[in-house]
């Protein structure tokens, strides 16, 4: 990198991980669960997260998962983690040639059973958060088990979530599933920095002091009515620069970043009923209720009313 405003080649990944990491010590997961399940021997499913965080590990037999149409099938093998972060809904299937739509889900495809039982999948799911570190994260993420003996502890802490008791009492045992879900989530981070060759995009606003700046803000204040001159001011670059550079890190213009944040956001806040979805539209900084819904439907192809009944259940299977 021969620019003056990136750091050099040899010491990229480490300014990257650095202000990863650090970022990623503020992390906090609510609304952790987690589900057992043996499945038959030919099984399709389809697992609805609501816009939840989905991990997915079987542990005894392949399985085959597509996150949506036009998607490549991703073969996961036992004890392979695989976490979504970004879907509404997820097929799975014990063949690819049952991933077709036209391939009906299996009825009762998969049974529930404790954790004291011989169990074919972990399903765990936790209420996505909106914040700066998750929203730098890929949308998938696919730990195969070939790497445990150079990166055992996600799979140390992946089978002690599998041992968790199957109905969690929400005084002593949900406290222990959130701790160690959030650091099997700094763990998966960890891996990700260490076997990345290159800063990819969903990492590379971290290299970049200015972008870094703009994206706290971006994240930290969705209501004000930030512009490409106001963003470009407060990390202290000329409009033309910044939004270059930008694009350039994130793939998205600043605008648009915007609106993907106060989306997200949206994400989380329909889940108190309390608050109506005028209130919410005000919150993250849309002037009007037809507006917002306008813009989740396009963002998440759902209306905002529809996702806070769909997203009541956790996790639902068909």
């Amino acid at each position: 990198m021969s620019t003056s405003h990136r750091v050099a080649d040899t010491d990229t990944i480490s300014v990257i991980t650095q202000r990863y990491m650090l970022a990623l010590g503020q992390l906090r997961l609510e609304g952790v669960a987690y589900e057992r399940f043996q499945h038959a021997n030919s099984w399709k499913c389809t697992f609805d997260a609501s816009g939840d965080s989905l991990l997915i590990s079987p542990r005894r037999e392949c399985m085959w998962i597509k996150a949506k149409a036009g998607d490549d099938p991703i073969h996961v093998r036992p004890g392979d983690l695989i976490l979504f972060l970004d879907r509404l809904s997820v097929v799975a299937a014990s063949d690819p040639s049952l991933l077709s739509d036209e391939t009906p889900a299996t009825p009762f495809a998969l049974q529930p059973v404790s954790a004291s039982q011989q169990i074919d999948l972990l399903i765990g799911h936790a209420h996505r958060d909106s914040s700066f570190v998750a929203s730098a994260a890929p949308p998938i993420v696919h730990l195969p088990h070939a790497v445990r003996q150079h990166h055992p502890r996600p799979f140390a802490i992946a089978e002690l979530l599998a041992l968790t008791p199957t109905h969690t009492n929400l005084a002593t045992d949900q406290p222990v599933l959130r701790r160690l879900t959030e650091s099997l989530a700094i763990e998966i981070a960890a891996y990700l920095l260490a076997t990345v060759e290159e800063p990819q995009r969903w990492m590379a606003g971290f290299a970049d002091r200015h972008v870094a700046k703009a994206l706290a803000l971006l994240h930290s204040d969705v209501q004000t009515d930030w512009t490409l001159a106001s963003l470009a001011s407060a990390v202290g670059l000329s409009r033309s620069v910044f939004a270059q550079r930008f694009h350039e890190l994130t793939g998205v213009p600043p605008t648009r970043y915007l609106r993907q944040v106060r989306l997200h956001q949206a994400t989380v806040l329909l889940r108190d009923d309390k608050l109506s979805l005028g209130r919410i539209s005000m919150m993250i900084g849309y002037q009007s209720e037809a507006a917002f819904n306008k813009a989740f439907l396009r963002e998440f192809g759902v209306t905002p009313g529809r996702y806070r009944t769909r997203q009541r259940a956790p996790l639902s299977l068909s």
